[in-house]
Protein backbone atom coordinates (compact mmCIF):
# COMPACT_ATOMS: atom_id res chain seq x y z
CA UNK A 1 0.00 0.00 0.00
CA UNK A 2 1.56 2.91 -1.00
CA UNK A 3 0.72 6.26 1.37
CA UNK A 4 0.87 9.49 -0.63
CA UNK A 5 0.01 13.35 0.27
CA UNK A 6 -0.94 15.41 -2.07
CA UNK A 7 0.18 19.03 -1.67
CA UNK A 8 -2.90 21.30 -2.21
CA UNK A 9 -0.90 22.75 -5.51
CA UNK A 10 -1.78 19.38 -6.92
CA UNK A 11 -5.32 19.37 -6.43
CA UNK A 12 -5.78 22.80 -7.64
CA UNK A 13 -3.53 21.85 -10.92
CA UNK A 14 -5.95 19.20 -11.81
CA UNK A 15 -8.85 21.18 -10.56
CA UNK A 16 -8.25 23.85 -12.92
CA UNK A 17 -7.64 21.81 -16.06
CA UNK A 18 -11.22 20.05 -15.04
CA UNK A 19 -8.94 16.54 -14.52
CA UNK A 20 -9.93 15.98 -10.69
CA UNK A 21 -11.52 12.58 -12.11
CA UNK A 22 -7.75 11.42 -12.37
CA UNK A 23 -6.87 12.21 -8.60
CA UNK A 24 -10.35 10.26 -8.00
CA UNK A 25 -9.27 7.52 -10.13
CA UNK A 26 -5.50 7.10 -8.70
CA UNK A 27 -7.48 7.13 -5.32
CA UNK A 28 -9.72 3.91 -6.31
CA UNK A 29 -6.42 2.00 -6.60
CA UNK A 30 -6.10 -0.77 -4.14
CA UNK A 31 -2.68 -0.04 -3.51
CA UNK A 32 -2.90 3.33 -2.94
CA UNK A 33 -4.39 5.43 -0.05
CA UNK A 34 -4.36 9.89 -0.38
CA UNK A 35 -4.16 11.68 2.88
CA UNK A 36 -6.19 14.44 2.81
CA UNK A 37 -6.47 17.11 6.06
CA UNK A 38 -7.93 19.81 7.15
CA UNK A 39 -5.21 21.93 6.13
CA UNK A 40 -5.02 20.70 2.35
CA UNK A 41 -9.30 21.05 2.03
CA UNK A 42 -8.88 24.75 3.71
CA UNK A 43 -6.05 25.74 0.76
CA UNK A 44 -7.77 24.07 -2.06
CA UNK A 45 -11.22 25.35 -1.19
CA UNK A 46 -9.28 28.78 -1.19
CA UNK A 47 -7.44 28.81 -3.96
CA UNK A 48 -10.52 27.43 -6.08
CA UNK A 49 -12.33 30.12 -4.55
CA UNK A 50 -10.39 32.75 -7.00
CA UNK A 51 -11.71 34.40 -10.02
CA UNK A 52 -9.64 32.89 -12.18
CA UNK A 53 -10.76 29.50 -11.06
CA UNK A 54 -14.56 30.07 -11.07
CA UNK A 55 -13.83 31.92 -14.51
CA UNK A 56 -12.81 28.60 -15.82
CA UNK A 57 -16.09 26.62 -14.07
CA UNK A 58 -14.67 25.54 -11.29
CA UNK A 59 -16.93 25.00 -8.18
CA UNK A 60 -15.04 24.84 -5.38
CA UNK A 61 -17.72 23.19 -3.09
CA UNK A 62 -17.62 20.15 -5.80
CA UNK A 63 -13.51 20.62 -5.64
CA UNK A 64 -13.90 19.79 -2.12
CA UNK A 65 -16.59 17.17 -2.32
CA UNK A 66 -14.32 15.05 -4.73
CA UNK A 67 -11.07 15.49 -2.27
CA UNK A 68 -13.58 14.21 0.56
CA UNK A 69 -14.60 11.22 -1.47
CA UNK A 70 -10.86 10.59 -3.06
CA UNK A 71 -8.63 11.09 0.32
CA UNK A 72 -8.63 9.39 4.17
CA UNK A 73 -8.84 12.92 6.22
CA UNK A 74 -6.07 12.77 8.41
CA UNK A 75 -5.50 14.57 11.92
CA UNK A 76 -2.20 15.37 13.24
CA UNK A 77 -0.08 17.28 15.92
CA UNK A 78 1.38 20.41 14.67
CA UNK A 79 5.57 19.75 15.53
CA UNK A 80 7.51 19.83 12.18
CA UNK A 81 9.23 23.44 12.19
CA UNK A 82 12.31 22.80 9.53
CA UNK A 83 9.86 23.43 6.06
CA UNK A 84 11.74 25.83 3.71
CA UNK A 85 8.10 27.25 3.63
CA UNK A 86 6.84 27.50 7.06
CA UNK A 87 3.10 26.99 5.68
CA UNK A 88 4.41 23.58 4.24
CA UNK A 89 5.37 21.91 7.85
CA UNK A 90 1.95 20.38 8.05
CA UNK A 91 2.99 17.97 5.54
CA UNK A 92 6.04 16.83 6.98
CA UNK A 93 3.59 16.04 10.25
CA UNK A 94 1.46 14.51 7.96
CA UNK A 95 3.81 12.36 6.62
CA UNK A 96 5.75 11.25 9.82
CA UNK A 97 2.89 10.74 11.65
CA UNK A 98 0.95 8.91 9.14
CA UNK A 99 3.70 6.99 7.73
CA UNK A 100 3.41 8.74 4.31
CA UNK A 101 5.55 7.43 0.99
CA UNK A 102 5.21 10.18 -1.00
CA UNK A 103 4.48 13.95 -0.88
CA UNK A 104 3.02 15.42 -4.15
CA UNK A 105 4.11 18.93 -4.53
CA UNK A 106 4.80 21.28 -7.45
CA UNK A 107 6.44 23.24 -5.06
CA UNK A 108 10.11 23.74 -5.83
CA UNK A 109 11.65 24.58 -2.52
CA UNK A 110 10.79 20.93 -0.96
CA UNK A 111 11.64 18.81 -3.82
CA UNK A 112 15.49 19.07 -2.56
CA UNK A 113 14.42 19.66 1.24
CA UNK A 114 17.97 18.02 2.07
CA UNK A 115 17.05 18.23 5.86
CA UNK A 116 14.95 15.79 5.80
CA UNK A 117 14.76 12.04 4.37
CA UNK A 118 11.31 12.13 2.96
CA UNK A 119 10.63 10.97 -0.85
CA UNK A 120 8.81 14.45 -2.22
CA UNK A 121 8.38 13.98 -6.36
CA UNK A 122 6.46 16.33 -8.27
CA UNK A 123 3.48 16.18 -10.99
CA UNK A 124 5.49 14.44 -13.62
CA UNK A 125 6.95 12.29 -11.07
CA UNK A 126 3.09 10.61 -10.35
CA UNK A 127 2.49 10.29 -13.72
CA UNK A 128 5.28 8.12 -14.51
CA UNK A 129 4.71 6.11 -12.00
CA UNK A 130 1.30 5.87 -11.40
CA UNK A 131 -0.15 6.52 -14.26
CA UNK A 132 -3.93 7.94 -14.15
Amino acid sequence: MTRIILDSNVWAIYAYGNKLDRLASLAAREDIIIFISGQILKEVYSTCSKQVFLDRGVNPAKVIEILKLSGQLVSFKSLFQLSPDPDDNFLFDMYYQWYGDIIITEERALWHFWKTRINVRNIKWLKENYPH
